[in-house]
Protein backbone atom coordinates (compact mmCIF):
# COMPACT_ATOMS: atom_id res chain seq x y z
CA UNK A 1 0.00 0.00 0.00
CA UNK A 2 1.42 3.48 -0.66
CA UNK A 3 -0.82 5.03 2.29
CA UNK A 4 0.29 1.81 5.35
CA UNK A 5 3.53 0.93 6.42
CA UNK A 6 4.16 -2.68 7.77
CA UNK A 7 5.42 -2.57 11.40
CA UNK A 8 4.42 0.77 11.90
CA UNK A 9 1.35 1.98 14.45
CA UNK A 10 -1.71 3.93 13.20
CA UNK A 11 -4.73 4.71 15.10
CA UNK A 12 -8.11 2.99 13.49
CA UNK A 13 -11.79 3.37 13.77
CA UNK A 14 -13.95 0.18 14.08
CA UNK A 15 -16.49 0.21 11.59
CA UNK A 16 -18.01 -3.14 12.05
CA UNK A 17 -18.22 -6.07 14.46
CA UNK A 18 -19.94 -9.64 13.43
CA UNK A 19 -21.32 -11.45 16.04
CA UNK A 20 -21.07 -14.24 14.05
CA UNK A 21 -17.79 -14.72 12.32
CA UNK A 22 -15.84 -13.02 15.13
CA UNK A 23 -14.28 -10.52 13.22
CA UNK A 24 -13.98 -6.68 12.87
CA UNK A 25 -13.46 -3.92 10.05
CA UNK A 26 -11.81 -1.35 10.91
CA UNK A 27 -11.13 1.66 8.43
CA UNK A 28 -8.20 4.18 8.41
CA UNK A 29 -9.44 6.85 6.01
CA UNK A 30 -12.40 7.77 8.20
CA UNK A 31 -10.42 9.29 10.65
CA UNK A 32 -9.32 11.66 8.12
CA UNK A 33 -10.89 14.59 6.49
CA UNK A 34 -12.56 13.63 3.12
CA UNK A 35 -10.28 15.26 0.12
CA UNK A 36 -13.11 14.93 -1.83
CA UNK A 37 -15.73 17.73 0.62
CA UNK A 38 -13.24 20.55 -0.38
CA UNK A 39 -12.31 19.63 -3.93
CA UNK A 40 -14.01 22.62 -5.07
CA UNK A 41 -11.37 24.40 -3.38
CA UNK A 42 -8.74 22.84 -5.20
CA UNK A 43 -9.63 22.92 -8.74
CA UNK A 44 -12.49 24.14 -10.99
CA UNK A 45 -14.21 22.44 -13.63
CA UNK A 46 -12.18 24.16 -17.27
CA UNK A 47 -9.74 25.04 -14.99
CA UNK A 48 -6.18 24.58 -16.98
CA UNK A 49 -3.22 22.89 -15.03
CA UNK A 50 0.23 21.74 -15.43
CA UNK A 51 0.79 18.15 -14.77
CA UNK A 52 3.13 15.33 -15.00
CA UNK A 53 2.52 12.01 -16.49
CA UNK A 54 3.09 9.40 -13.76
CA UNK A 55 1.68 5.91 -15.38
CA UNK A 56 0.98 4.92 -19.25
CA UNK A 57 -1.75 2.65 -19.87
CA UNK A 58 -4.02 1.15 -22.41
CA UNK A 59 -6.66 3.57 -21.92
CA UNK A 60 -4.71 6.82 -21.40
CA UNK A 61 -2.57 8.22 -19.02
CA UNK A 62 -2.64 9.09 -15.64
CA UNK A 63 -1.27 12.72 -14.37
CA UNK A 64 -0.35 14.34 -11.10
CA UNK A 65 -1.25 17.79 -11.09
CA UNK A 66 1.05 20.42 -10.36
CA UNK A 67 0.65 21.95 -6.56
CA UNK A 68 -3.05 20.89 -6.35
CA UNK A 69 -1.71 16.95 -4.97
CA UNK A 70 -4.26 15.54 -7.27
CA UNK A 71 -3.76 12.78 -9.42
CA UNK A 72 -6.26 12.39 -12.29
CA UNK A 73 -6.46 10.22 -15.70
CA UNK A 74 -6.38 11.51 -19.28
CA UNK A 75 -8.51 9.01 -20.92
CA UNK A 76 -7.44 8.07 -24.79
CA UNK A 77 -10.18 9.45 -25.88
CA UNK A 78 -9.46 12.59 -24.81
CA UNK A 79 -5.47 12.45 -26.22
CA UNK A 80 -5.97 13.62 -29.75
CA UNK A 81 -3.69 11.94 -30.97
CA UNK A 82 -4.72 8.78 -30.08
CA UNK A 83 -7.54 9.20 -32.45
CA UNK A 84 -5.24 8.02 -35.31
CA UNK A 85 -4.19 4.85 -33.68
CA UNK A 86 -1.35 6.18 -31.63
CA UNK A 87 -0.59 4.94 -28.32
CA UNK A 88 -0.29 7.30 -25.60
CA UNK A 89 3.46 5.74 -25.14
CA UNK A 90 4.09 7.18 -28.86
CA UNK A 91 3.05 10.72 -28.02
CA UNK A 92 5.11 10.79 -24.43
CA UNK A 93 7.91 9.39 -26.10
CA UNK A 94 8.01 12.58 -28.38
CA UNK A 95 7.28 15.01 -25.73
CA UNK A 96 9.78 13.54 -22.93
CA UNK A 97 12.36 12.57 -25.35
CA UNK A 98 12.55 14.73 -28.13
CA UNK A 99 10.33 18.07 -27.56
CA UNK A 100 12.19 18.71 -23.85
CA UNK A 101 15.73 17.93 -25.44
CA UNK A 102 14.89 21.15 -27.57
CA UNK A 103 13.73 23.42 -24.59
CA UNK A 104 16.57 22.09 -22.58
CA UNK A 105 18.64 22.58 -25.22
CA UNK A 106 17.74 26.40 -25.61
CA UNK A 107 17.39 26.87 -21.63
CA UNK A 108 13.73 27.79 -21.15
CA UNK A 109 10.67 26.49 -19.39
CA UNK A 110 8.54 24.37 -21.17
CA UNK A 111 5.64 25.68 -22.84
CA UNK A 112 3.11 23.83 -25.17
CA UNK A 113 2.51 27.08 -27.20
CA UNK A 114 6.11 26.10 -28.80
CA UNK A 115 5.04 23.27 -30.98
CA UNK A 116 1.24 23.17 -31.19
CA UNK A 117 -0.65 19.73 -30.40
CA UNK A 118 -1.82 19.54 -33.72
CA UNK A 119 1.77 19.98 -35.21
CA UNK A 120 2.97 17.27 -33.08
CA UNK A 121 0.23 14.95 -33.67
CA UNK A 122 0.66 14.99 -37.59
CA UNK A 123 4.11 15.00 -37.47
CA UNK A 124 3.40 11.65 -35.17
CA UNK A 125 0.99 10.34 -37.77
CA UNK A 126 3.03 10.69 -40.34
CA UNK A 127 6.19 9.00 -39.30
CA UNK A 128 3.30 6.09 -38.63
CA UNK A 129 2.11 6.25 -42.11
CA UNK A 130 5.83 6.29 -43.71
CA UNK A 131 5.23 9.07 -45.26
CA UNK A 132 7.95 10.65 -42.96
CA UNK A 133 10.68 8.76 -41.62
CA UNK A 134 11.79 9.05 -37.55
CA UNK A 135 15.17 10.91 -38.46
CA UNK A 136 13.07 13.25 -40.46
CA UNK A 137 10.42 13.49 -37.93
CA UNK A 138 13.23 14.98 -35.57
CA UNK A 139 14.71 16.87 -38.18
CA UNK A 140 10.76 18.48 -38.81
CA UNK A 141 10.44 18.96 -34.85
CA UNK A 142 13.33 21.37 -34.33
CA UNK A 143 12.90 23.51 -37.53
CA UNK A 144 8.93 23.72 -35.85
CA UNK A 145 10.70 24.81 -32.87
CA UNK A 146 13.26 26.82 -33.57
CA UNK A 147 11.64 28.78 -36.76
CA UNK A 148 8.45 29.09 -35.37
CA UNK A 149 6.96 28.13 -38.37
CA UNK A 150 3.71 25.14 -38.80
CA UNK A 151 3.99 21.54 -39.61
CA UNK A 152 2.73 22.15 -43.10
CA UNK A 153 4.78 25.03 -44.25
CA UNK A 154 8.17 23.20 -43.62
CA UNK A 155 6.02 20.27 -45.91
CA UNK A 156 5.31 22.97 -48.54
CA UNK A 157 9.19 24.47 -48.13
CA UNK A 158 11.22 21.33 -47.79
CA UNK A 159 11.64 18.09 -49.83
CA UNK A 160 10.50 15.48 -47.32
CA UNK A 161 8.22 13.59 -48.73
CA UNK A 162 9.65 10.12 -49.80
CA UNK A 163 6.37 9.74 -52.90
CA UNK A 164 8.68 10.82 -55.81
CA UNK A 165 11.50 8.90 -54.53
CA UNK A 166 12.43 6.42 -57.08
CA UNK A 167 14.21 3.81 -54.64
CA UNK A 168 15.48 0.96 -57.11
CA UNK A 169 17.74 3.83 -59.16
CA UNK A 170 19.17 4.74 -55.91
CA UNK A 171 19.81 1.48 -54.41
CA UNK A 172 21.34 0.77 -57.66
CA UNK A 173 23.72 3.94 -58.26
CA UNK A 174 24.61 4.17 -54.75
CA UNK A 175 25.71 0.35 -54.47
CA UNK A 176 27.41 0.10 -57.76
CA UNK A 177 29.90 2.67 -56.20
CA UNK A 178 31.17 -0.24 -53.64
CA UNK A 179 31.83 -2.79 -56.41
CA UNK A 180 34.02 -4.50 -53.33
CA UNK A 181 31.94 -4.47 -50.76
CA UNK A 182 28.97 -5.79 -52.93
CA UNK A 183 31.46 -9.08 -53.59
CA UNK A 184 31.90 -9.50 -49.85
CA UNK A 185 28.36 -9.11 -49.26
CA UNK A 186 27.49 -11.64 -51.66
CA UNK A 187 30.51 -13.67 -50.35
CA UNK A 188 28.48 -14.15 -47.20
CA UNK A 189 29.44 -10.52 -45.24
CA UNK A 190 26.13 -9.54 -44.02
CA UNK A 191 27.42 -7.39 -41.46
CA UNK A 192 27.64 -5.08 -44.47
CA UNK A 193 24.18 -4.47 -44.89
CA UNK A 194 24.51 -1.79 -42.29
CA UNK A 195 27.31 -0.17 -44.22
CA UNK A 196 24.76 0.17 -47.71
CA UNK A 197 21.98 1.43 -45.44
CA UNK A 198 23.85 4.16 -44.28
CA UNK A 199 25.70 5.18 -48.08
CA UNK A 200 21.36 5.13 -48.99
CA UNK A 201 20.55 7.37 -46.14
CA UNK A 202 23.67 9.82 -47.09
CA UNK A 203 21.73 10.08 -50.62
CA UNK A 204 18.12 10.16 -49.41
CA UNK A 205 18.83 12.38 -46.72
CA UNK A 206 17.39 10.25 -44.03
CA UNK A 207 14.12 10.06 -46.28
CA UNK A 208 13.43 6.57 -46.53
CA UNK A 209 12.24 4.15 -43.73
CA UNK A 210 15.39 1.26 -43.07
CA UNK A 211 13.14 -1.54 -43.32
CA UNK A 212 12.33 -0.64 -46.98
CA UNK A 213 16.04 0.30 -47.62
CA UNK A 214 17.12 -3.17 -46.38
CA UNK A 215 14.79 -5.12 -48.44
CA UNK A 216 15.73 -3.14 -51.47
CA UNK A 217 19.33 -4.18 -50.84
CA UNK A 218 18.92 -7.61 -50.34
CA UNK A 219 16.59 -7.77 -53.41
CA UNK A 220 19.26 -6.26 -55.39
CA UNK A 221 22.37 -8.25 -54.29
CA UNK A 222 20.58 -11.67 -54.79
CA UNK A 223 22.68 -13.82 -56.82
Amino acid sequence: SDVLEIGKKYEFKILKVSDDSDKISLGYKQLKDDPWEKIEEKIQQNEICDGKITHITDYGAFVQLTDKDLEGLVHSNDISWTKKNIHPNKACSWILNELFRLFNENEIIFSSEKVSTEDLKRLIVDIEKEIITQSSGKEILRKIFERNISYDEILRNDDYSTKDLNVDSIIEKTLSSFPKEMKRFKSGEKKLLGFFIGQVNKKTRGKLNHKIIAKSISDFLKD
